[in-house]
């Protein structure tokens, strides 16, 4: 189903797990695509200015022009470091890649280059992690709100895929949620949840609606929980094992949900599992 897979990666631990994760969660014949993005921010925002006042250069200075140049090379050896890791890893896990090293702000270049890509796959977090705020930014968050594509968020231990839970509410974007879930455990060999957070008949016409929709010889279990949507589904995940939850992306406004967050948000950030954000 999934051909061509982006796998960003920074060096962190984190994106070296999405890489495993990605290796376990695809077919022989994928290809996985390692993206490295040198941040422009780095080079245009206020670090260089600072690096050149630091040592007493005005920045504009031709010595100051040499300090960003240094800086972008720097930053490139890195990148090309990290790729080559990555190109590594591939090779010994016998799968096909290809890596590609960009300059950009980091969550426009993923998504521009995902625009051809079946599905990413990145971690939560990454290399600035131990820098970021409890608000919304962080690298992740930007790309599941701007990506065309599904995006598959790992934490920092990858899973081995053998229980799947699908979050249902009956809307389009769960539509989808359940019939890339579907496939995934179709795929995997791995056993499918479908949850639905209603109760009484409400709760039975969603998950009824849910059965006509999926594949046949998919071991499929449907229930219901009550409450808060994001808390019932996290729960519910942890109570039941489940190595990977499925999600419909946002169904209302980027901007509301940036103000106000949503569902979406609070299921990536508490969940311990990989989460598919689906489109």
């Amino acid at each position: 189903m999934f051909e061509q897979i982006l796998v960003p990666v920074d060096g962190s631990d984190d994106s070296w797990a999405a890489l495993q994760q990605a290796i376990w969660v695809t077919g022989p014949d994928a290809v996985l695509h390692g993206l490295y993005v040198v941040d422009v921010r780095l080079l245009e925002g206020p670090i260089a200015p600072a690096l050149a006042y630091g040592i007493g250069l005005p920045y504009g200075d031709p010595s100051s022009m040499r300090l960003t140049i240094d800086l972008t090379k720097r930053l490139e050896e890195r990148g090309q470091q990290v790729l080559d890791e990555f190109s590594r890893r591939c090779k010994e896990a016998e799968r096909h890649c290809k890596t590609e090293l960009v300059e950009g702000v980091i969550s426009k270049s993923i998504c521009d280059v995902a625009g051809d890509k079946d599905l990413i796959i990145m971690g939560k977090r990454g290399e600035g992690a131990p820098w970021a705020t409890v608000l919304l930014g962080s690298t992740f968050e930007a790309v599941i709100r701007a990506a065309s594509v599904p995006v598959l968020g790992v934490p920092s231990m990858p899973r081995v895929i053998r229980r799947i839970m699908v979050a249902y509410d009956g809307s389009d974007k769960s539509n989808d949620a359940l019939t890339i879930g579907g496939a995934f455990a179709e795929a995997l060999g791995a056993s499918l949840m479908v949850m639905t957070v209603a109760g009484g008949d409400e709760a039975q016409e969603r998950l009824s609606a849910a059965r006509d929709k999926l594949p046949e010889g998919v071991e499929v279990s449907f229930v219901s929980a009550e409450g808060h949507t994001a808390s019932a589904i996290v729960e519910m995940a942890e109570r039941e094992k489940i190595d990977l939850i499925s999600i419909g992306a946002y169904s209302y406004g980027k901007f509301l949900s940036f103000l106000f967050g949503s569902t979406v948000d609070q299921v990536v950030r508490k969940a311990s599992c990989p989460v598919l954000v689906c489109r």
